[in-house]
């Protein structure tokens, strides 16, 4: 009856410690490693938008360039450049804040599953000692039969 708990607290011991949670992380993908991957190409995705919102921007600038030298009427070349320098100051500000938000739901997101997954692990511990103690149960019981 000692070795078995012996052995039966041993095995637990191991689950808790992951050593035997049947997981090889060179061969299987982890949550962090999947949210990483996501977040970099949700990045990805977010710094092309942001490149093509520029470039439309710098577009629009060159169009009034074009027009107002054409026609020699509206505002100055330097006004069109103060106010493309202002729109494009406030397309950064909003590109920065953007990625902000964008790191920031990764992390909220990365917290949540490393919360998930130590749930997961004591759910795991207190069900493997559930266990244990009605194997060890049942061996006192049969040893007072025995008796």
């Amino acid at each position: 009856m000692k070795l078995v708990s012996v052995i039966a607290l041993g095995v637990i011991i191991s689950v808790c410690y992951g050593e035997l949670s049947g997981t090889d992380d060179d061969v299987v993908e982890t949550p962090q490693q999947k949210s990483l991957e996501e977040f970099d190409q949700q990045l990805a995705q977010l710094e092309e938008r942001h490149q093509q919102e520029r470039r439309q921007l710098m577009k629009q600038v060159r169009d009034r360039q074009v027009q107002q030298a054409k026609n020699q009427q509206g505002p100055s070349q330097s006004v069109i450049l103060k106010e493309f320098d202002q729109q494009l100051a406030q397309l950064e500000e909003r590109h920065q804040q953007e990625r902000q938000q964008l790191t920031q739901q990764i992390r909220d997101r990365q917290v949540q599953q490393a919360k998930d997954q130590q749930q997961e692990k004591v759910s795991k511990t207190v069900s493997d000692m559930e266990d244990l103690i009605r194997l060890q149960r049942q061996q006192l019981r049969q040893q007072r039969r025995q008796q």
